[in-house]
């Protein structure tokens, strides 16, 4: 895929998109990558410019939504081990537009880290609800479409 598929992104800056999906810090991309923290926070701040987002959330949720990712971007189906000690895929359960999804829910849907999704929910990039006397946090899956869709759920 060129890079003028993927909003004029150079192969460094789109390599940084692909690990900032995966949950990421700068600072352990900056160490993944062997470059400094300052060199990571300009590829993000040109991968915001170029990607027109104002975050790093945007930014990623508009790849997944164009595919810029690929087949990485694929959700695959959890497997479960037979009696006979042998794996298989389960079967994927598709929750109603209703239903609510945990943080590993949320994580396994979107391909990327349960630290991102928290992430997400404390910025207000996804929408999240407290449930429970301790204060579980559940998103519905209406709010995880709408934002693929590239609207903005978290206001």
């Amino acid at each position: 895929m060129t890079s003028d598929n993927r909003h004029g992104l150079t192969e460094r800056e789109f390599q940084i998109l692909q690990l900032i999906s995966e949950g990421l810090t700068n600072k352990e991309i900056g160490s993944r990558l062997g470059i400094s923290v300052q060199t990571v926070k300009n590829h993000v701040g040109h991968i915001l410019i170029r990607a027109g987002t104002k975050s790093r959330a945007h930014a990623v949720a508009i790849a997944f939504r164009e595919g810029w990712f690929g087949e990485t971007a694929t959700i695959r189906a959890p497997r479960e081990q037979t009696e006979h000690g042998t794996s298989r895929e389960k079967r994927p359960v598709s929750p109603s537009p209703g239903d609510t999804l945990t943080v590993s829910g949320v994580a396994s849907l979107l391909n990327i880290h349960a630290n991102t999704v928290r992430r997400w929910g404390n910025q207000g990039v996804l929408r999240s609800y407290s449930i429970g006397p301790r204060g579980d946090r559940r998103f519905k899956r209406s709010d995880i479409d709408e934002f693929l869709k590239g609207g903005n759920n978290g206001t």
